[in-house]
């Protein structure tokens, strides 16, 4: 047997490992050459097809992952005449169970809420709101800061708990009146939600002051 010459073992000759690309693209141009020029044509137009058509369901996923999911639940009464301008100002409302105050200024709106049994603290949502026809839509805003009374410093203002709440309301002169359907209630969760639960059987009724 002839030694290696540098006295290193030889190596076994690696063979060549096909490129599945290649040997497919190879397989392809043999069998087209084969068929008939119209099946090449169909054949190739059905490949286009099929790649275009992908790309489009690509773009049409990402469209619809980007387009906003709107907070608008409740459908608007065709009939109701109703302006944001009428909101704004600061309403005042109270039972036996809670007081409540809502002041709206613009397109912004904090909402106040002191609870029988929690004295020490008040519950508060600030935010945007929207309305379409008899439907008012808050929406909370992390950014808008914390509400601070300087004659009461030990009272703590607790967030209330919902990112958005569909309301049906009415205007008239001085008063405002909020009704809050079952399928809403889960938007409200914490101490505040039996205020939104108990505007089924008794509407909340704002007043301007």
């Amino acid at each position: 047997m002839k030694k290696n010459p540098d006295n290193q073992p030889s190596k076994p000759v690696e063979q060549e490992q096909a490129n599945p690309f290649l040997t497919m693209g190879g397989m392809l141009t043999s069998s087209l050459g084969k068929l008939p020029t119209g099946l090449v044509a169909i054949f190739l137009g059905a490949v286009l097809l099929s790649i275009f058509a992908g790309v489009g369901m690509k773009y049409a996923e990402k469209a619809q992952k980007n387009q906003p999911v709107s907070i608008i639940r409740l459908t608007p009464s065709s009939d109701a005449q109703t302006s944001s301008a009428l909101l704004q100002g600061v309403w005042v409302n109270s039972s036996e169970e809670y007081a409540m105050g809502l002041s709206i200024v613009g397109n912004k709106y904090e909402w106040i809420v002191s609870l029988s049994g929690h004295s020490g603290a008040r519950f508060f949502s600030r935010g945007v709101f929207q309305v379409a026809g008899d439907v008012l839509v808050l929406e909370t805003r992390d950014d808008m800061g914390y509400p601070f009374d300087k004659d009461k410093r030990w009272i703590d203002y607790l967030p209330v708990s919902m990112k958005n709440l569909n309301i049906r309301y009415d205007v008239a002169k001085r008063k405002m009146v909020w009704t809050i359907p079952q399928s809403e209630f889960d938007r409200v969760d914490g101490p505040v939600s039996k205020v939104v639960r108990s505007s089924v059987e008794k509407p909340i009724i704002w007043t301007r002051q």
